[in-house]
């Protein structure tokens, strides 16, 4: 995972392996029960990242990129504390507290890539109906999703005068109805 999306390359020199994007469409996106992703190796300074994407099921997974040996001293130590707290959160009932803490130097990095939480409803996305989420789609709000609701979205996206179910089209929940949500809309209206 990098600031600008998930990694498309293979890093191994021998060429085996999974790119970060590779193994999101393989493995993870598909697999409703999968909510945290947690990876690493990445050379760089800054090397923190995090992002919340929508997994197929709609259910939010923490993808949280970590690696502290471009730091001083090749990382002094730093590590992640993960941290779940029910009860705790701002927005939902529950939080997934982040921290990154250096038991050599004994002191937290305090910046925004090294603490954050995020807020969450554990037992709904936890639950049995996690699994079963049904993330609509259904634009036009005929109660079915096919092709005609793909192509409402890009009529709207056309600038054209469509009147589309806005909560329903942007089916990856980022706030913002776009063409991706018209192909997510697409492959679910022909069973992908």
């Amino acid at each position: 995972m990098r600031a600008a999306g998930r990694s498309t390359d293979v890093d191994e020199v021998n060429g085996d392996g999974n790119s970060g994007e590779a193994i999101w469409n393989s493995l993870v996106s598909p697999n409703a029960q999968i909510f945290m992703v947690l990876c690493g190796h990445s050379w760089r300074r800054d090397g923190e990242y995090h992002q919340v994407s929508q997994n197929e099921a709609c259910g939010s997974v923490y993808e949280l990129l970590a690696n502290y040996q471009g730091e001083d001293e090749r990382g002094e130590g730093y590590l992640r504390r993960i941290e779940f707290r029910p009860g705790e959160g701002a927005n939902a009932p529950d939080r997934i507290q982040v921290r990154t803490y250096s038991p050599v130097l004994d002191e937290y990095m305090t910046d925004d890539n090294s603490e954050f939480a995020f807020d969450v409803d554990f037992d709904t996305r936890f639950g049995a109906s996690a699994f079963d989420t049904d993330c609509s789609g259904d634009a036009d709000g005929d109660g079915d999703i096919d092709t005609e609701d793909s192509e409402l979205v890009q009529r709207r996206l056309a600038d054209e005068d469509a009147d589309v179910d806005t909560d329903a089209a942007d089916i990856d929940d980022d706030g913002d109805v776009d063409i991706g949500d018209a192909v997510r809309i697409r492959n679910k209206g022909r069973g992908y």
